[in-house]
């Protein structure tokens, strides 16, 4: 594939690709797609440019993509940019609350006394945890 790349017998290169040589290359795809610098400015889409980290920003749906969203240019809304990225969002957000209500019981599991200050306090965190997951989970379709 590399080698019909470089000599011009393929222009292109399929998604499943790129990831496997990312992970080749011990990189991400969205290096690949946008390598350094990232001072620069490049064009998005014809006739929006946009610097290049703001576009990698854009492209991995960072927390801050809604600031950099090309949509804006061309007469979208923040509002339907947020709401298609939404679960996305969510998704991120209940992977992290998983992951520390996994810690925190483990942490409960460890804990001598059930009833010592320390064991409340994380009965409290898993039940806002909790609570999270739920409102979470409704955003994110799942």
């Amino acid at each position: 594939m590399i080698s019909d790349l470089e000599l011009g017998r393929r222009r292109y290169v399929t998604t499943a690709e790129l990831v496997v040589l990312a992970a080749a290359l011990d990189t991400t795809p969205t290096t690949l797609l946008y390598p350094p610098p990232y001072d620069e400015v490049i064009e998005l889409l014809p006739d929006v440019m946009e610097a290049k980290i703001n576009v990698v920003e854009w492209f991995c749906s960072d927390l801050d993509a809604m600031q950099y969203h090309p949509g804006r240019g061309i007469g979208k809304s923040i509002e339907d940019f947020h709401n298609h990225t939404m679960p996305l969002y969510s998704a991120r957000g209940i992977a992290k609350l998983e992951q520390a209500q996994r810690s925190l019981l483990q942490s409960l599991a460890k804990e001598d006394d059930p009833d010592s200050a320390l064991a409340q306090s994380i009965r409290r965190e898993l039940e806002y945890i909790d609570k999270r997951l739920i409102e979470y989970r409704e955003e994110d379709g799942g």
